[in-house]
């Protein structure tokens, strides 16, 4: 449970004699400071009301800038209730780049592409080519691809990938093989720390992946076409009867 606080920071005096505010967040009996932007002398502040002293003869812009500090609370009620509804045991460190707009890790596609590069680069071109494949099934599949984070690839999301491949008419082991490519991502993402495994879609109660696996349908050679081979003439006269195959005529069955 974290609790948040507005308040001049203390040990941070400026020159002139002001001090910043800022949004003091606690949580696991540790403490981050966050400046607001604003900036406020003691004489100012309200400790009890954690705004500027509603006083113009004061602060004769008090209006504006409690205004503001309300914006950056209700700002930083809505990053947590994000963390909650993803179910992500967020650090101090990750509240504070979500709460500020910085660029965060986590962006699932970014974080593809790069490895699809460092294949590349490093000469597994085969991996890179399916990774890439997949991709590119994924985008048809979700138009705002660039812009989701890892824990919104959760099993909500894949069974919904899975759904939209199925009606698409593709069978069942071709969507087991994409699943298995998104699975070694989010895997390689979680070795990397790029991504927690707290919405982690596979494994024990996730989405099965094997349950997608379908045998394969035996595929044989028409009568006729068997019989026309069977009695094709080659140059030497022979027909294939009189010319069967040799062990190492015929390839391994796979």
């Amino acid at each position: 449970m974290a609790t948040f606080k507005v308040l001049l920071h203390s040990s941070n005096k400026r020159k002139d004699g002001t001090y910043p505010v800022s949004l003091r967040i606690i949580k696991n009996m540790k403490a981050k400071y966050i400046s607001l932007g604003l900036y406020s002398k003691k004489e100012e502040w309200d400790v009890i009301g954690e705004r500027f002293r509603c006083d113009k003869r004061v602060c004769p812009n008090y209006k504006e800038f409690n205004a503001r500090i309300v914006q950056l609370l209700a700002r930083a009620q809505e990053v947590e209730r994000h963390f909650e509804f993803d179910r992500i045991d967020w650090t101090l460190n990750q509240f504070e780049d979500a709460f500020l707009y910085k660029d965060k890790k986590g962006k699932f596609l970014d974080f593809a592409l790069l490895c699809i590069k460092d294949m590349k680069e490093t000469g597994h071109i085969g991996n890179a080519k399916v990774w890439e494949k997949v991709i590119c099934n994924m985008k048809l599949f979700d138009k705002k691809l660039s812009t989701r984070y890892f824990q919104e690839i959760d099993i909500k999301y894949v069974s919904a990938y899975n759904s939209f491949m199925e009606k698409k008419g593709w069978c069942g082991n071709t969507r087991k093989h994409d699943m298995k490519t998104l699975r070694a991502i989010l895997n390689r993402a979680i070795v990397a720390k790029e991504c927690s495994s707290t919405s982690y879609p596979f494994g024990k109660g996730g989405f099965c992946i094997s349950a997608l696996e379908e045998e394969t349908r035996k595929r044989y050679l028409p009568q006729e076409y068997l019989l026309r081979l069977m009695n094709r003439q080659f140059e030497n006269g022979k027909s294939s009867v009189s010319c069967p195959l040799k062990p190492s005529d015929s390839a391994p069955l796979c």
